[in-house]
């Protein structure tokens, strides 16, 4: 079997939370912003023009694809459409980035005010830490599996997922099989992923083969 993962193109989330959290401008988290759940944020124009470049990458290089699953969140299912690499997608809610409860959609301003109310810390992200009110790791994990299952019983060889940077890394932590002690580690040296980073892996029996795929100035460059 095999699995390539496409990380949804730039949403307006995407924007606000690096000018934040990266740069300290805290200015894209305006009232109008925050009534807009994380769930329904759109595709910038960016992500548009990132999301067909996927598309016509993964034409080129992955084909054929036996099926086409996708988040049903809109930035993940809006990558999708535009990729034009199926007209039968299989949008599902187990592909969902990570439900981040109180902490959603807050700016990192926000955030260091909520986590020195509730005292929590991102350093305490062990495999069943949660925000208040959000999900752990473990069970993004149990849907994962869930999902995998589902998939496993349709018999397929490749299979398109277009999905959440969160759910990547977890879906790479399940691969390589690491004990679940060792989230946390995983989490502070992991990386990010990209949005429109395309990741591959083969299942040989009991080897998993991973490459990375990064699009940099509309091109993509081998990860591997």
């Amino acid at each position: 079997m095999e699995i390539i993962c496409l990380r949804h193109g730039e949403s307006i989330g995407n924007v606000a939370c690096h000018k934040s959290y990266v740069e300290d401008d805290h200015s894209h988290f305006t009232p109008e912003f925050q009534e807009v759940p994380s769930c329904a944020w759109p595709l910038t124009e960016l992500g548009i023009t990132h999301s067909k470049s996927a598309g016509k990458y993964i034409k080129e290089n992955f084909l054929p694809i036996d099926m086409y699953f996708s988040s049903d969140f809109p930035r993940a299912k809006e990558t999708a459409i535009l990729s034009d690499l199926s007209k039968n997608w299989n949008f599902t809610e187990l592909l969902r980035e990570r439900n981040y409860g109180l902490a959603d959609g807050l700016s990192k301003e926000q955030w260091e005010k909520m986590s020195q109310e509730e005292h929590i810390s991102f350093k305490e992200d062990s495999i069943d830490w949660k925000f208040p009110h959000g999900e752990s790791a473990r069970e993004m994990i149990a849907r994962l599996n869930l999902f995998l299952d589902l998939a496993k019983n349709k018999n397929v060889h490749r299979i398109l997922i277009v999905t959440h940077g969160e759910l990547i890394q977890c879906l790479r932590f399940m691969i390589k099989n690491l004990l679940f002690e060792k989230y946390a580690e995983w989490i502070e040296t992991r990386g990010d992923v990209k949005n429109c980073q395309i990741f591959h892996f083969i299942f040989d029996k009991d080897e998993v083969m991973e490459s990375s795929y990064l699009l940099k100035d509309n091109e993509y460059i081998s990860q591997k």
